[in-house]
């Protein structure tokens, strides 16, 4: 299958480990990791059609094929420390034609949701795509993509030795347990940076679960060999 087919065309197995491999490195078990990601791959074609669906000011076109978003995917990656103003001006010589420019602005937060599974959105309004989302920041225009992720992925220090511990039993954490006791309705979320929001009305609360752990697995399987001092330039280049 040719990457450059249209996003409405799907993706074959073939077409979907060159996503993965573009997203998360080679894997020698190549055919197992897709497996894991039954469910992402439905995520991204959720999110690659809604991008066709939205409409554009000024003339401008969304990108129509798997092989654009991996070209935005890849600049990405090698360029983490570069603000998104300085991608922006890179990026419309590698896509589109004169004559049917491309919304750098769209593609660019399209394959952030996908590599982080977590909203993202320019500071031009025309671009925002709601789907189902609760956080959904902002990359500002002078912030590098590993800026932004460390403003929206904050890094938790570790408990300090002699520290307080609570404990909590592991059958209360269950979703019967939450709905039968507390009235906690369990809702699984498709977005990171949802995961364990607590919400509530006057009759009703939601509690939002990360549904991919399997996305969790592939990425933490790239990062394997790096520790938790390794800086976010050096982790979103893995």
């Amino acid at each position: 299958m040719d990457l450059k087919t249209p996003f409405s065309q799907g993706l074959n197995d073939v077409a979907r480990a060159a996503v993965a491999t573009t997203i998360w490195g080679e894997d020698e078990k190549a055919e197992e990791r897709l497996q894991k990601l039954v469910l992402f791959f439905e995520y991204y074609r959720r999110e690659t059609m809604t991008g066709l669906s939205t409409s554009k000011p000024g003339g401008l076109t969304s990108i129509q094929t798997h092989a654009e978003l991996l070209i935005f995917v890849t600049l990405l990656k090698k360029n983490p420390q570069r603000p998104r103003q300085e991608l922006k001006s890179i990026l419309p010589s590698l896509t589109g034609t004169p004559s049917v420019p491309v919304d750098v602005d769209a593609a660019l937060d399209l394959a952030v949701r996908l590599m982080f599974m977590s909203a993202c959105r320019s500071q031009n309004g025309n671009n925002i795509v709601a789907t189902m989302q609760i956080f959904r920041p902002k990359w500002k225009e002078s912030e590098s993509l590993s800026q932004f992720v460390d403003r929206v992925f904050p890094r938790c220090e570790p408990p300090e030795q002699g520290s307080r511990n609570v404990s909590i039993r592991a059958h209360k954490l269950t979703a019967h347990y939450l709905k039968q006791y507390l009235n906690i309705q369990v809702q699984w979320t498709d977005h990171l940076l949802d995961h364990l929001v607590f919400q509530k009305g006057d009759s009703w609360k939601s509690l939002y679960v990360f549904c991919h752990p399997s996305v969790l697995e592939v990425a933490s399987k790239t990062l394997e060999e790096h520790d938790l001092d390794t800086t976010t330039n050096t982790a979103l280049a893995a």
